[in-house]
């Protein structure tokens, strides 16, 4: 039997769901819910927290009293997001690496779409077999944002932005330049 933290797909469920800041007659769903059998504290800081690039001072002061306590991750994860990226010439040595800007949660309403998923956990928190279960929130107030009283729309608003990341599913692979008609593969605004 393999072990370890590669040998299970990490995410064991998924929903996709619109908030009320979508038109569910027209717009696909805003917002996915993942569900993982673990998190951050679980393999004692050795992978994920560096795959997440936790600092030290976030993991001693808010992840590590979670070391040896049961501990499932349920991550809202914005689908569409407003806020806008630029990539950047940084000089005119093609040799010389863009400056790449992504702009993350630069739009208000992304924030509100993922403050929308905490709103989401909160609720399925409160249900029957998560309440059997003893399934909490992390109450312990997140470094950063403990001038916000804990589960206020302020917190939770400063914690998505010390403690979102991307999953890098945004990506493309239409190369640009003469061989390829980017007309026929994205439109003027890459979408």
């Amino acid at each position: 039997m393999c072990t370890g933290p590669w040998t299970f797909p990490g995410c064991e469920a998924v929903a996709v769901v619109h908030t009320n800041l979508s038109n569910h007659e027209v717009d696909p769903p805003d917002l996915q819910l993942m569900v993982l059998p673990t998190g951050i504290s679980v393999d004692g800081c050795v992978h994920l927290r560096k795959a997440l690039g936790i600092s030290d001072t976030l993991w001693n002061e808010y992840f590590s009293p979670l070391l040896g306590q049961p501990v499932v991750s349920l991550m809202p994860v914005l689908l569409h997001p407003k806020s806008v990226g630029e990539v950047l010439l940084r000089s005119s040595n093609p040799e010389d690496p863009p400056l790449i800007q992504p702009n993350y949660l630069t739009h208000p309403q992304d924030v509100e779409t993922l403050y929308h998923g905490i709103e989401l956990v909160k609720k399925l928190l409160r249900t029957k077999p998560m309440l059997e279960l003893g399934a909490r929130l992390n109450d312990k107030p997140l470094p950063g944002c403990e001038s916000f009283p804990f589960d206020s729309k302020g917190y939770w608003e400063c914690y998505i932005r010390h403690l979102t990341l991307t999953s890098y599913h945004p990506a493309g692979t239409c190369r640009m330049g003469p061989t390829c008609d980017l007309e026929a593969v994205v439109n003027p605004n890459l979408m």
